[in-house]
């Protein structure tokens, strides 16, 4: 995949530099990162996902899958610059190692590699009133849910479904 061969109109003489919105899609940073967020793809966030738990089960550690939705109402969508502004605070919110994703419209994740329980909670809670004061023009209000590794599940099924029903159980307000 990453290894695609050049088009013929990038081989040709006087296309060296094509399209430059392309090239962004077929650098690696392009392949992995999504434009509109700045977060990684779902599929390669569900990638990692899938190797952390490998990793956690093979050496005995711990991780984390945080969930944030907005409280909407029926049928309210988020624009593309709200989307923007929410992807810059996640990614700003998480440690490098982290790993972060728009996995629906109105739902992202991020996984916390190496953190467990009150570390995560306070990672979690914190983006939350993160995100209800910082994006301007988007919900005022977050829900959060997350899941641990091993406590909550041993596969990425069983934690994608804690997390969610976790997220859906978040009646607080805002933060």
């Amino acid at each position: 995949m990453f290894f695609r061969s050049r088009s013929k109109e990038a081989k040709e003489p006087g296309h060296e530099h094509g399209n430059a919105g392309q090239q962004a899609r077929d650098s690696p940073e392009g392949v992995l990162l999504d434009q509109a967020t700045g977060l990684h793809r779902s599929w390669y966030f569900e990638h990692r996902v899938r190797e952390e738990l490998l990793r956690c089960t093979r050496y005995g550690r711990a991780f984390t899958l945080v969930f944030w939705e907005p409280r909407l109402l029926p049928g309210e969508t988020l624009a593309d610059e709200t989307i923007a502004r929410i992807g810059a605070v996640i990614k700003e919110g998480v440690r490098q190692t982290d790993l972060a994703t728009q996995l629906e419209p109105t739902r992202f994740a991020a996984l916390l590699i190496e953190s467990e329980d009150n570390t995560a909670r306070t990672v979690a809670y914190r983006m939350k009133a993160s995100l209800s004061s910082r994006v301007r023009g988007g919900p005022g209000s977050w829900r959060t849910g997350l899941a641990v590794f091993p406590e909550d599940g041993v596969d990425a099924a069983t934690l994608f479904q804690v997390a969610t029903r976790k997220l859906q159980e978040d009646v607080g307000v805002a933060a």
